[in-house]
């Protein structure tokens, strides 16, 4: 990870594969910092930049290869509520929610403004 954030290290956000690639774009992580400070609440990242093999493996969809990705823990309803308030005055505008976890992304070769279910 070239830039270093202020919130986030890049332990927790290398690929989870065992390869230790860490490539998150430097604009992301000031973007995912200001995620940090909106929300007001400590983010658990579960995922963030998985390399493409990793990413095939478990069935992603290329966003989290392009380092413009994340999966924030979020177990509660308020905990959800806060970070993808937080995610979108921050400028995400990509996101999907399910039951344990909140992905963003700023990958712009995919619909924007958009909210899924997974």
């Amino acid at each position: 990870m070239a830039k270093s954030s202020k919130y986030f290290s890049e332990e927790e956000l290398k690929c989870h594969c065992g390869c230790g690639q860490c490539e998150m774009d430097p604009d992301f992580l000031d973007t995912l910092d200001r995620v940090r400070e909106l929300a007001k609440i400590p983010i658990i990242i579960s995922s963030g930049y998985r390399c493409p093999k990793h990413d095939m493996e478990v069935r992603g969809e290329g966003n989290h290869p392009q380092g413009l990705a994340i999966d924030a823990k979020a177990g509660d309803g308020g905990t959800r509520l806060k970070i993808v308030s937080a995610m979108l005055l921050a400028g995400i505008n990509r996101i999907g929610i399910a039951k344990g976890f909140v992905h963003g992304d700023k990958c712009t070769d995919k619909p924007q403004r958009v909210i899924w279910l997974y």
